[in-house]
């Protein structure tokens, strides 16, 4: 037994309430040390409420095993940990290992949840759950025609750091019902508000619509026109910096300490260095300076910005852009501020790591799950992980966070930051497709970057940011076709979306199920240049491939670079 390997923490994503029936208590180990885990588990005061529930084993990442244990309610919870391997037995407390325990001292030795508020219970939008996400970079989309436009480049033209091709709000209205044809269900919109770049991520005013994309009106009909077809929308926030032009940026430019507004914005030096440049930017940028969050004016200013946007144009949510770097107090008081004018607005964070810190259920209700995407990278687009490798990885993701952040984590395998798919897969769509397969049946909220399904290519930014081809009938629709059935398959099966998640112990392909109630859903990526023959320990009888609508044989061949989405057929034909 390696002692030193186990890891416990009360009051984190070890031990959470999941909701107000439910509490998650799991227990880090090294890899193969114990045989059975169980968890005694009772009320502080209250003997009368206890029990012991077998722990099952979660998940394992090459090092160490994860378990888990579902406990109900017990708002004053106190808990050990029995470990045993084969005949041995000890046990886990919050003094370490104990060769023996009096469970009538239990009081002195158990990890604790003093008390759990409902209030203080993460939970996360129900509706987030059944989202296909579009990420639309708006000057890049649709120009729907417009009083003509200065400096607007002819569509198509590559793309630059500067350059504008007339993309614009009323462009996304009237694409619409391609959007619902391929099955979306939520859009995601970069910045929007005034700004001289195309990318707007330098506000020059919080609240006017850059003119170039629309006003309010256009805004709020294109939501009222989404929310028609089932569509939820979500606005990027860029409240960490703003553009040099911002009025309270060029005061303090004019006045200096003198300014107002001084204290709006981080310093360098303390501003002793302000004439020199000494204001913080957002990374290296000098016309983006960063704006103080931690400052009570700043902040209402900036919470006074969303709620504006969020009750005038009901919009559903709010991605935060550079989240990470914002002051969490001000994070709090923007999601009690919201939420309480509109209880299930969706928060999402931008984060490039470990976003624990802001997902403990007073902050973000999910983030952008870079580090997924860095784990397709390695698997499917540049091939220098293998099963294992990638099983252990996304392992260790999924540990990070509570059951319900990971259901509404916002998983992408490319965006406006990043090169394209396609592009990091040599180009080679096979590749392509099988990651698609696992964004839209894993665990969590799928978003699709705009023209991924069009076979979109890109190197890194401005490359990332083409035009969208709306030439369709010059094109191959493989990649759209697969991606509308993929989420076709989603959206009738709600292990997909809602499930909990296993992996699956083939060696030779990527195996995962998901599983709600008595629904399962089995689904077998094939990433290799060889076919592979599946040979179950059960009959195949009754079972069926999602994706093609056959029965499975006895000896089932996956192809190369294949894939599929195996569900017990019930007695009605339920499949696709």
């Amino acid at each position: 037994m390696l002692t030193e390997a186990i890891y416990h923490q009360p009051m984190s994503n070890y031990c959470y309430a999941y909701d107000e029936d439910n509490v998650h208590i799991r227990i880090r180990t090294a890899i193969k040390d114990f045989t059975e885990i169980k968890v005694f588990y009772k009320d502080k005061f209250d003997w009368t409420q206890h029990g012991c529930v077998t722990m099952q084993q979660e998940l394992s990442d090459g090092e160490f095993d994860y378990y888990i244990a579902r406990v109900p309610m017990i708002k004053r919870l106190t808990y050990y940990f029995l470990l045993r391997a084969n005949d041995a037995e000890s046990y886990f407390t919050q003094y370490g290992v104990k060769e023996q325990v009096d469970d009538k001292l239990s009081f002195q030795f158990c990890f604790q949840y003093p008390y759990i508020y409902a209030s203080d219970i993460h939970r996360p939008p129900a509706w987030v759950k059944d989202m296909v996400f579009y990420e639309i970079f708006v000057d890049r989309f649709f120009a729907a025609p417009t009083p003509i436009r200065k400096n607007v480049e002819v569509w198509g033209k590559k793309p630059a750091y500067d350059n504008h091709f007339g993309g614009n709000l009323e462009g996304i209205c009237s694409r619409l019902d391609y959007l619902k044809g391929l099955g979306i269900t939520g859009i995601y919109l970069t910045p929007i508000f005034r700004s001289d770049s195309n990318h707007k991520y330098d506000t020059i005013d919080f609240r006017e619509i850059d003119p170039d994309f629309g006003d309010l009106e256009t805004l709020k009909r294109l939501v009222g026109s989404c929310h028609d077809r089932g569509i939820k929308v979500i606005l990027d926030g860029v409240f960490n910096h703003c553009s040099y032009r911002l009025k309270q940026f060029q005061d303090v430019l004019e006045k200096g300490e003198r300014s107002e507004y001084f204290a709006w914005f981080c310093y360098k030096n303390n501003g002793l260095c302000f004439e020199k440049r000494g204001y913080e930017t957002y990374s290296m940028t000098e016309d983006m300076p960063k704006l103080d969050t931690s400052n009570a004016e700043v902040q209402e200013y900036l919470l006074s910005i969303a709620e504006y946007w969020t009750r005038n144009a009901d919009i559903d949510g709010w991605r935060l852009d550079v989240g990470d770097e914002l002051c969490q107090e001000f994070i709090r008081k923007l999601r009690k501020r919201l939420k309480g004018l509109k209880p299930d607005l969706y928060i999402l964070g931008e984060c490039w790591y470990n976003g624990y810190p802001w997902l403990k259920g007073d902050q973000f209700d999910g983030i952008m799950n870079y580090q997924l995407t860095a784990a397709c990278d390695g698997f499917f687009a540049e091939g220098t992980q293998s099963i294992r490798q990638f099983k252990n990885t996304v392992s260790r993701i999924r540990i990070q966070y509570t059951c319900q952040v990971n259901q509404v984590n916002l998983n992408l395998l490319d965006s406006h930051d990043t090169r394209r798919f396609l592009t990091k897969c040599g180009e080679d769509e096979g590749k392509l497709l099988l990651a698609l397969t696992f964004l839209l049946t894993y665990d969590g909220v799928p978003c699709i970057y705009y023209g991924t399904e069009t076979g979109m290519k890109g190197g890194e930014d401005p490359d990332c940011r083409r035009c969208f081809d709306w030439n369709m009938e010059q094109r191959d629709m493989k990649i759209y076709q697969k991606i509308k059935k993929l989420i076709e398959i989603r959206s009738q099966y709600d292990c997909l979306r809602k499930g909990e998640f296993k992996w699956g112990e083939s060696k030779q392909t990527l195996c995962y199920e998901r599983r709600y109630g008595e629904e399962k859903v089995v689904v077998v990526i094939n990433n290799s240049a060889g076919e592979i023959v599946l040979r179950p320990e059960k009959e195949w009888k009754g079972y069926v491939d999602l994706l093609t609508g056959k029965n499975l044989c006895e000896t089932t061949i996956i192809p190369e670079m294949s894939s599929m989405i195996i569900i017990n057929k019930p007695k009605e034909d339920k499949y696709i």
